[in-house]
């Protein structure tokens, strides 16, 4: 049973891990395109020959990329917060409805039998 608990949970993190990367990547390269995990891992060698000067911007460069997502991460949570709220709202107005519907159901019935035993 442990063992069973364990894999759900590996594969709910990798899971999560792929849903971020995804994520990521999308805002990311609206952003700043060099910064995707994609072209990460190529950086060092494609930049291997830069001054000091160029260091210095690109690294300014990406400080301002990762503020800016930052602030967009943040408002795509609140966001999705949001649109969770929605949901929940919207399956318990259609379960409340389909109780409503089943009380008056039954209501109707317990009516029926009353009024054939008078």
């Amino acid at each position: 049973m442990a063992f069973g608990k364990h894999k759900k949970k590996k594969r709910a993190e990798e899971q999560d891990r792929l849903a971020t990367t995804i994520l990521y990547d999308s805002l990311m390269a609206e952003i700043e395109p060099e910064l995707t995990t994609a072209r990460l891992p190529q950086l060092k060698e494609e930049y291997e020959d830069e001054t000091e000067e160029e260091a210095k911007d690109r690294s300014e460069r990406y400080k301002h990329a990762f503020q800016i997502f930052g602030e967009l991460w943040e408002e795509f949570f609140m966001g999705a917060q949001e649109k969770m709220k929605e949901f929940e709202d919207l399956a318990m107005s259609y379960i409340t409805r389909k109780s409503g519907v089943a009380d008056a159901q039954r209501m109707g019935e317990l009516e029926h039998i009353f009024d054939d035993k008078t």
